[in-house]
């Protein structure tokens, strides 16, 4: 155990700690540290999350409310929330499933330093879809998440991926749910598709170059998940001009709107 729990309490109600798992940052100003612990009345294994500076009343009942709001949210590919409590010494913890193996938690960061190379395109469309999947039901729902990153994209022991608290950090923060927080989302899925590919590797990096240029465009990106998702290289060589095309529409009409507003 960690120096820093020697002089804290080694449980969270019937959850024992077991280990601290690292620190997690879920957006500016808000990150939590993590524990293993294990729920001695059912031996099951979960993760605690104690969140940093969630000091005062009103903090603390700002990120209730949100964590609260976030537990509600359940969909594949997104860590369910399976409490939400206040702990004196820690103040705001939410405690989720565990998705790890016996060593501890893998993010999808720590699996490429692993194997010191990047995904395939296979794997590239599985981790893109599940990410996907989480954020689009999230969308579904009125909430964003405002800041996902590779580093809270967790891996499970069948190789399925589970984003870690969606929509919490926006959730905290009141950063609303429109067609633009909805398009930053999509373009945060589409940066880390272009963080999962190995800088050598050239032919993966050739097959999605089109897709990340498209997704990653200040002015366009995808409106929605699902065009992402439609539009994500299958593996079978380059993607034909018509995918272009619908993109390039869907810029054009976004102009048309605010020109119309004016």
């Amino acid at each position: 155990m960690h120096d820093a729990l020697q002089n804290e309490p080694d449980a969270l109600g019937p959850f024992r700690l077991v280990r601290e798992a690292g620190r997690v940052v879920l957006g500016p100003g808000l990150s939590a540290r993590r524990w293993i612990a294990i729920d001695d009345r059912v031996l099951s294994n979960h993760v605690v999350y104690a969140l940093d500076g969630c000091r005062g009343r009103a903090r603390v009942r700002r990120v209730m409310a949100a964590a609260e709001a976030v537990a509600e949210q359940s969909a594949a590919h997104m860590l369910p929330i399976q409490s939400v409590t206040v702990c004196p010494r820690r103040g705001v913890c939410v405690v989720t499933a565990y998705t790890g193996h016996n060593i501890g938690l893998c993010t999808v960061c720590e699996l490429i330093a692993q194997r010191g190379a990047g995904l395939s395109v296979a794997e590239l469309r599985r981790a893109v879809e599940h990410a996907g999947s989480a954020l689009a039901a999230l969308h579904q729902r009125g909430l964003v998440d405002g800041a996902l990153c590779l580093s809270r994209l967790l891996v499970d022991r069948g190789g399925r991926i589970h984003t870690e608290l969606c929509g919490l950090w926006a959730a905290v923060v009141g950063y609303s749910c429109n067609s633009e927080t909805i398009r930053d989302d999509v373009r945060s899925l589409v940066r880390m598709t272009g963080e999962m590919i190995g800088r050598d590797d050239e032919r993966v990096r050739a097959e999605f170059a089109r897709w990340l240029a498209d997704g990653l465009d200040p002015l366009g990106g995808y409106p929605s998940v699902a065009a992402a998702l439609a539009l994500l290289p299958s593996g079978h060589g380059a993607a034909s001009e018509e995918p272009r095309i619908g993109v390039i529409r869907g810029l054009l009409d976004r102009l048309r709107g605010v020109v119309a507003s004016r």
